[in-house]
């Protein structure tokens, strides 16, 4: 009794490259999509499968707006699924949103993109 993520996200993203999330589940039982970063849930979402598919749009406003409210440039993201009573861990990725650390001026940027580099 699984779920399976079949997007590759890999393990840094800029915010406006998130896609939309293709899972398989083991069998057509719901399951519970969540989206974590450090400190809580930023989504959940009970599922049906569709001939053992489930999608999850659109995904980028979620984590865009969450960063925005909070003013962040690079946070941390894990994606969970809850099926047949197991939780699993799918995914961690770091996510880079730019929209408030860079206003048009290239040294800004410049600077942005070192301080990403020294977070590691």
């Amino acid at each position: 009794m699984a779920v399976t993520l079949n997007t590759t996200l890999g393990n840094l993203l800029f915010s406006s490259a998130i896609p939309d999330l293709v899972l398989t589940t083991s069998d057509d039982n719901e399951a519970e999509v969540i989206l974590r970063c450090p400190d809580m849930a930023i989504f959940s979402a009970v599922h049906f499968p569709y001939s053992r598919s489930i999608t999850v749009h659109d995904l980028r406003s979620v984590v865009e707006l969450y960063m925005r409210e909070r003013n962040l440039t690079l946070d941390e993201f894990e994606l969970l699924a809850v099926h047949n009573g197991t939780q699993q861990s799918l995914a961690t990725v770091k996510v880079v949103y730019l929209e408030h650390s860079f206003s048009g001026d290239i040294d800004e940027f410049r600077h942005c993109v070192r301080s990403l580099e020294l977070r590691g």
